[in-house]
C-alpha cells in the first residue's frame, strides 16, 4: 500500500513539531478519529495518533487501530482492518473491550472460533461484561443455538437492563422460539 503524499507531508512537519504542539496535535486528531465519520477523515486521524511521537498508553493506540479497523472495515479493506484489529490486541492484550472489539469484527467476519476465543479472554478480565456476553450471544445466534443465545442475552440483561441491543434480540429470539413440546402459547 503507497502511503498518501499529504499523510508523508503530516509527518514531515510533525518531526519537526516540538512536543507539547505534538500532544496537542494529537489530541485533536485523537478527537477526529473518535468522530468523524468519513472513513478516510478516521484513517487519516488515526494514523496520527498511531505514529505519533509522544507517550501516549498503549491503550489509546490500541483504540485508534480498533476505530481504524472499523474504517477499514467500512470501505471493504478486510484484510487491512483484521491487521489493525490484531495489533490492537497485541497493544492491549488484557482489555476486554479491544478484545471484544476484534470478537465483535470476527463475528461480522464469519470467524466464530476465532470470535469465541476474544469472547471468552474478555471474560478472564471482566466476568461481569454485558458487551462480553452480548458477544456470546451473537455467536451463539449465528450458530442456530437459539437456547444459548437466550441465556447468555439474559445474563446481559441481568447485568444491564436498558441495553438496547440485547432488549431487541431477546425479544426476535422469544418470538422465533417455538413453544415447549406439551404446552401451548395463550393469547390474552
Amino acid at each position: 500500500m503507497r502511503t498518501p503524499i499529504p499523510l508523508l507531508a503530516v509527518a514531515a512537519v510533525l518531526a519537526a513539531v516540538p512536543v507539547p504542539a505534538m500532544a496537542q496535535f494529537e489530541d485533536r486528531a485523537w478527537n477526529e478519529c473518535k468522530r468523524n465519520p468519513e472513513p478516510d477523515w478516521v484513517i487519516f486521524n488515526c494514523t496520527a495518533v498511531i505514529d505519533g511521537g509522544t507517550p501516549r498508553s498503549n491503550t489509546r493506540k490500541a483504540r485508534a487501530h480498533v476505530l481504524r479497523a472499523g474504517a477499514y472495515e467500512r470501505k471493504n479493506a478486510i484484510e487491512t482492518a483484521r491487521a489493525d484489529m490484531n495489533r490492537a490486541v497485541e497493544l492491549a492484550r488484557t482489555n476486554p473491550d479491544i478484545r471484544m472489539a476484534r470478537a465483535e469484527f470476527r463475528i461480522r467476519q464469519g470467524e466464530l472460533e476465532a470470535a469465541t476465543e476474544d469472547v471468552e479472554a474478555s471474560f478472564q478480565s471482566a466476568p461481569n461484561s454485558a458487551r462480553a456476553w452480548f458477544g456470546r450471544a451473537s455467536i451463539a445466534r449465528t450458530k442456530g443455538d437459539t437456547a444459548s443465545a437466550v441465556a447468555a442475552l439474559d445474563k446481559v440483561l441481568a447485568i444491564d437492563p436498558r441495553d438496547p441491543r440485547a432488549r431487541t434480540l431477546r425479544g426476535e429470539l422469544s418470538t422465533a422460539t417455538p413453544a415447549t413440546p406439551g404446552t401451548a402459547r395463550t393469547g390474552s
